[in-house]
């Protein structure tokens, strides 16, 4: 079900971002300690973390 969810909201944002005339936005890989200073640096702004564990 949160599949299905994430699925259907990634559609319409795509469908939203192809329909703004501004570039895609970058996407920067950065490890935990350099998360802080990465996300300061967007004050202000919508910032997408998305954290990952390998075992």
């Amino acid at each position: 079900m949160i599949r299905g969810a994430t699925a259907i909201w990634l559609s319409l944002l795509t469908a939203w971002a192809a329909a703004q005339e501004k570039p895609a936005p970058t996407l920067k890989i950065v490890k935990f300690p350099e998360l802080v200073k990465a996300i300061e640096s967007h004050r202000g702004r919508v910032v997408v973390v998305d954290f990952w564990a390998n075992y």
